[in-house]
């Protein structure tokens, strides 16, 4: 697991935020990014009201500074009707990085698809598994079990290849794990370059590496496994 996802409390795939950097995002990332929000100010609501309406309002600014960069999100309808279309018989490519939200939308969880519905990653032991899509999102704290794949311009998935193959020759290894120094993020962005003493404990930090190892625009796509 990586902590706060882009590397802020409120900003950057934060604890309320985005994925981190300036960049474009995809109108499904940024429904997921708002439904946990929402998810987070419930929880947060049932706590304390007061928490509740700090988070309220926190989310608010966080939803006006995206409506700002990227533009206005489109509809509710439209999202659900394209992520229908989207998602049907829809499958990861092998190699391909792959990531789930965890700690209530506060982070996120990755790891490298090796077909047939399983994940290579490393868990908070420090043990690199093999783990089913039920295992890889079932985290008391994960509460949006879908995943998140990369995909062309024309929303085909991709990967790559040496990733996945790296990711098979390590299984059963053991790192020494560090939430912050030596996570799930820089384990995946050791199967994708080959250097796991990287940097890459950020997971906008890994997916930019993802994106430059595969040498052209990448679209992340939510894929809804669970209700196939």
């Amino acid at each position: 697991m990586g902590i706060f996802g882009g590397g802020g409390l409120f900003n950057g795939g934060g604890f309320f935020g985005g994925s981190g950097g300036i960049r474009g995002k995809d109108p499904f990332e940024r429904e997921a990014e708002r439904r946990t929000r929402k998810a987070v100010e419930k929880v947060a609501t049932k706590i304390s009201p007061t928490l509740g309406n700090v988070v309220k309002v926190v989310n608010g600014v966080q939803e006006a500074k995206d409506d700002l960069i990227y533009g206005k999100q489109p509809s509710l309808k439209e999202i659900l009707d394209n992520d229908k279309k989207i998602v049907k018989n829809f499958t990861p490519a092998y190699g391909a990085l792959v990531y789930c939200e965890l700690g209530f939308g506060s982070m996120e969880h990755s790891g490298i698809y090796v077909g047939g519905n399983r994940i290579i990653d490393l868990d908070g032991k420090g043990n690199i598994k093999k783990v089913s899509l039920k295992e890889f999102t079932s985290h008391i704290t994960t509460l949006d079990t879908d995943v998140w794949v990369p995909c062309d311009n024309d929303g085909n998935p991709i990967g790559l290849s040496n990733a996945g193959d790296r990711a098979v020759n390590i299984l059963g290894g053991k790192r020494e794990y560090n939430l912050i120094l030596d996570n799930c993020h820089q384990f995946a962005s050791g199967c994708i370059t080959g250097n796991f003493e990287n940097a890459d404990n950020f997971l906008w930090m890994l997916k930019d590496t993802f994106a430059k190892t595969y040498g052209y625009n990448v679209v992340w796509r939510k894929w809804e496994w669970h209700k196939k």
